[in-house]
């Protein structure tokens, strides 16, 4: 039963697919009932005035901060829920109240304090009410008026001040009536008109002086037929131009101002690739006066309004395309992120950047497709920029041209014996001297490929060490314009070697031998000439970053500034000599993050995942001008602006289809596009085209928790209202840990979102949370306090308007204020009423006429209450008779309480005078 109703709200008849042409990629991310959305077809999509995102479904309608969805349901015994689950619109009127629109039980206007709804199932003058509560379609108009459109009962324009509704249906006999009872949607264009899309009888415009409606037809006898009668929903242009989106003859365009249309899926269906479809939706981007955005049953296209040109986009074949190709709604939110509801495939929501980067990968060998996802070198000869080389690491080699974005490979295997390259391809450099020669190193030896002849070569020679050295595995390469002649060669296990490519002279540099303790350092990951001292090459190895002098062939290790010690046991994966500031050594390592090591002044910098970095393993480091540094982690892109300290951090989310990047496999081409290699193809693009998310997110609390517990409305009576809307809450004194969870509802990256807050009262500083988006504080002593959290968005670009919320604690009636009055009160009438008392009373003992020793003898005092009174007699001191009497002193003092209780005084000294003048009687 629920499909059938799915599919009636979809459409009255299905349509043949289309296969696609002129396809190009957009990426997103995806959300669908795994992550947490009540259902995967999403009908409605819309972001209020605090920033949240309203998805509505064929099963409930779903509030979204970027961490987690809060789903209302229809609950039949609860009058206050959402009245049906289908949600097929959602808008929000001056007052900033969100409206529902469902397909079956009307519209509700929802409270965000309570989180429950006021529905309105039915008007008193409707005819029909039960089909009046099928609605497609909700809109305020700029006067606050709500429009309602209905599947078979005409459109109902709702007065939410006066509930005042009135309803226009067609009528065959008035032809200033609506031209149809099954109206799709309304539209309001920038003069306050009103047009109006039905299914079956065109479109409308609203007269509001005639209090009727006028159907537009085109004005040209030939073209009659092209505006269909069945209309989806419309838009303006900045021409002011409307565009129809219809179920079979595409796109429409109508001048207002000359009555003219225009189809884009009839008279131009080859050019176009519209004719068929059915459009489901259409939208005008902002800021963009050339876009439009359509979508079909059978994926999302773009028209280009100035270049009269489509881009379509089916469902995608990788994980960054469209989950489906049923479009039904389509939005974008205040950051500029575009969101799709798909029929079927949830939400995709476009990954902030995804424009900015492209990519080379393995897709099926069609000539644009590399050999291998798994990236091992890239090298670019400056005599031909526009070709690039990939080494990969299990299947060859490719050569890329970089205009067509065409891909040649040449891997093991191919019939010519000359033409197998190894499989294992780990760097690649050119001969200066002959730039048409590359040489390539790979797991078993050093090649020289003949660009011109596709030839591929192995270095020979009869000598011993020609034998050993072709069964090496070389792990980086380095040519000099200052030593043509040379070509220095890393390898794992063997230090580093010296080609002389004059007379293929081999020369083979141990590092042991210098450093007997350190085997490790003959495992060489980099080699770079100094720009400050040209006849220096600075190599990375397993132990740390070593100075190699060519005139004199001696090797050292460099020693930390603060303690004259080698950087032993940290791998050095990559090494970048900055050319605006020669001298200064920017060193990659292994596990250990970004070292800056100034040779000259002898200062040392340690730069790690406290500081920004995304990961404390650097496999390349790229320089650009300005300061600007580019590394390539295994965890992803970062970008680190030497000037600030600042670093931006790049991954999956921005457009990157891969964080795990290879070992000194980037390239900075001559036009400055930076290419990185990893285990899925290569990333590349311009930096200086890279924007800013500039968004300045909002900030929400999201939950209250209190020992963990969370608390809703209405709940123990904490929260009257949703913690979203609430600021101030009252707790008992003995409630005091509590957790806060809050968010940044900027949506680009929203697991990279900042936050920092205090609690005024509490704590003296702000205290930086990170990407936590919750906080905890325990032991919240009894008083009041203010908590305040602020939010950055991915790019750092922070909210500095906090959300506060005060919290007071009360502490238990013994610590109130009014008790402490009430008690020092007291005790001044206690104080009053004994000074009365002792005038009153003579303080003689109510054994008056007996003596001291009548008082013994009548064992009113006890024995060892005698020798006590004696001891006090005598001047002792309680400490004194603890110690004559082999008793405690709290025994003494209880002893004296029984010894003045009997004899009804109140001290020693009443005690002694007693006694005494007992005596001298």
């Amino acid at each position: 039963m629920k499909y059938l109703t799915i599919l009636t709200i979809l459409g009255f008849i299905i349509f043949p697919a289309y296969s696609k042409s002129n396809t190009s990629s957009l990426s997103f991310n995806h959300l669908n009932k795994g992550d947490g959305l009540s259902d995967d077809l999403v009908f409605s999509l819309f972001q209020d005035s605090r920033g949240y995102i309203w998805i509505g479904t064929s099963s409930g309608l779903n509030r979204y901060d970027g961490y987690k969805f809060k789903k209302f349901f229809h609950i039949p015994e609860d009058q206050r829920s959402i009245p049906h689950n289908v949600i097929t619109s959602i808008c929000e009127d001056e007052e900033k109240n969100l409206w529902i629109a469902t397909y079956g039980g009307g519209i509700s206007k929802f409270n965000p304090g309570k989180n429950n709804f006021k529905n309105y199932l039915s008007f008193d003058n409707i005819k029909n009410p039960d089909s009046s509560k099928i609605i497609n379609h909700i809109k305020f108009d700029s006067k606050g008026i709500l429009w309602i459109s209905t599947k078979d009962e005409g459109l109902m324009l709702f007065d939410p001040k006066s509930s005042q509704v009135k309803q226009y249906k067609h009528d065959p006999d008035d032809p200033g009536s609506i031209s149809s009872n099954k109206i799709m949607s309304s539209f309001e264009d920038s003069n306050g008109n009103i047009w109006v899309a039905t299914w079956g009888g065109g479109f409308c415009k609203y007269s509001e002086e005639n209090d009727s409606f006028q159907k537009i037809l085109p004005v040209e006898e030939k073209k009659k037929d092209i505006c269909c009668q069945y209309i989806h929903t419309i838009l303006e242009d900045a021409e002011k131009n409307l565009w129809l989106g219809t179920k079979n003859t595409g796109l429409v365009k109508y001048e207002k101002l000359s009555g003219k249309f225009q189809s884009f899926g009839i008279e131009n269906h080859r050019k176009h690739g519209l004719k068929g479809e059915k459009i489901t939706t259409i939208f005008s981007d902002p800021g963009n006066d050339n876009l439009i955005w359509v979508g079909t049953e059978n994926g999302l296209f773009i028209y280009k309004i100035f270049e009269d040109s489509l881009i379509s986009y089916g469902k995608g074949s990788d994980d960054s395309g469209l989950s489906h190709k049923y479009i039904w709604s389509i939005m974008r939110d205040r950051s500029g992120l575009l969101w799709i509801g798909t029929v079927g495939g949830g939400l995709n929501i476009e990954i902030w950047g995804s424009e900015y980067f492209s990519k080379f990968s393995n897709n099926g060998g069609d000539g644009y497709s590399l050999s291998s996802n798994v990236i091992g070198s890239i090298y670019s000869n400056t005599n031909d920029p526009s070709t690039l080389w990939a080494g990969t690491l299990g299947n060859g080699l490719n050569k890329i041209n970089l205009r067509s974005g065409k891909i040649e490979s040449f891997i093991s295997g191919m019939p010519e014996a000359s033409s197998i390259p190894p499989r294992y391809i780990t760097c690649i450099t050119s001969d200066l001297s002959s730039p048409e020669y590359l040489f390539i190193g790979s797991n078993s030896g050093l090649l020289k490929y003949n660009i011109e002849k596709k030839l591929f070569t192995k270095l020979e020679s009869p000598l011993k060490k020609f034998i050993d050295f072709n069964s090496t595995f070389i792990s980086t390469l380095m040519t000099s314009k200052l030593y043509k002649d040379f070509l220095w060669i890393g390898t794992f296990g063997k230090g580093l070697y010296r080609l002389d490519l004059n007379n293929f002279d081999l020369t083979n540099y141990q590092f042991q031998k210098e450093y007997k303790n350190n085997p490790d350092m003959n495992r060489v990951y980099t080699i770079k000439q100094s720009i400050s001292d040209p006849g220096v090459l600075w190599i990375g190895t397993n132990i740390g970053v070593g100075k190699f002098i060519i005139n004199s062939n001696t090797f050292k290790l460099l020693k930390l500034p603060e303690s004259g010690k080698s950087l032993e046991n940290i791998p050095v994966l990559s090494i970048c000599e900055s050319k605006e500031q020669p001298g200064i050594l920017w060193l990659g390592t292994k596990g250990n993050g970004l070292l800056r090591l100034d040779n000259a002044k002898r200062k040392f910098l340690r730069l790690s995942e406290a500081d920004g970095l995304p990961d404390n393993t650097i496999v390349s480091i790229v320089e650009e001008p300005k300061e600007h540094l580019w590394l390539g982690t295994l965890n992803g892109l970062s970008h680190f602006n030497i000037k600030t300290g600042n670093f931006r951090n790049f991954d999956c989310s921005e457009g990157l289809q891969n964080t795990e990047f290879n070992l000194n496999a980037s390239f900075i081409s001559s036009d400055r596009k930076l290419f990185f290699g990893g285990s899925k193809g290569i990333d590349f693009f311009c930096p200086e085209k890279l924007d800013t998310n500039i968004c300045i997110p909002q900030i929400v609390l999201t939950g209250l928790e209190i020992f963990g517990s969370t608390k809703l409305p209405g709940m123990d009576q904490i929260l009257e209202n949703d913690i979203s809307t609430t600021n101030e809450i009252r707790l008992p004194n003995n409630y005091n840990s509590i957790t806060i969870h809050f968010a940044a509802l900027d949506f680009s990256s929203p697991e990279k979102n900042q936050y920092s807050c205090i609690m005024e009262g509490f704590e003296d500083k702000w205290q930086y949370l990170g990407n936590t988006n919750h906080v905890l504080y325990e032991e919240l002593k009894p008083g009041n306090y203010i908590f305040k959290v602020r939010g950055a968005n991915s790019s750092s670009i922070w909210n500095n308007n906090y959300r506060s919320l005060s919290i007071i604690i009360i502490p238990h009636f013994t610590g109130s204020l009014w008790f402490r009055v009430l008690l020092f009160l007291f005790l001044i009438l206690f104080i009053l009423l004994l000074r009365t008392l002792r005038k009153k009373l003579k303080l003689t003992p109510a054994l008056t006429g007996k003596t001291s020793e009548q008082l013994f003898q009548d064992n009113i005092i006890t024995l060892r209450e005698k020798e006590i009174i004696n001891l006090i007699l005598k001047g002792k001191s309680n400490k004194e008779i603890e110690e004559e009497l082999y008793i405690s002193l709290g025994t003494v003092k209880n002893h004296l309480y029984n010894i003045y209780k009997k004899l009804n005084i109140k001290s020693r000294t009443q005690l002694v005078s007693l006694l005494r003048s007992d005596n001298r009687k």
